[in-house]
């Protein structure tokens, strides 16, 4: 588990069993997956700091290198769309 929920990668999620279809589970080719949003985690973080050290941004808005860290994640190594999931057969996850 990933996040503090039970999310997986697809990989993952295909070895666990699925009780409504009686076999493992099909992860994203099944309609109850649901994908994890991407998170503003600590590399996120980190490549808005670098970022704004890039552009010499010292004020006290972000916005600029977050909008801009988020429309270029591939050039900070970020993720460029979700790779965490989970089964959405009972509902929404709450963390």
């Amino acid at each position: 588990m990933i996040g503090g929920g039970p999310f997986y990668t697809e990989d993952v999620a295909k070895s666990k069993w699925c009780p409504h279809q009686q076999h493992t589970c099909e992860a994203s080719f099944c309609m109850a997956w649901r994908w994890q949003p991407l998170l503003a985690d600590d590399a996120f973080k980190e490549a808005v700091i670098k970022r704004r050290e890039e552009t010499k941004d010292t004020g006290s808005n972000q916005k600029q290198a977050v909008e801009y860290v988020m429309a270029n994640r591939a050039r900070y190594n970020l993720p460029e769309k979700p790779y965490l999931g989970y089964c959405g057969l009972a509902g929404e996850f709450l963390t």
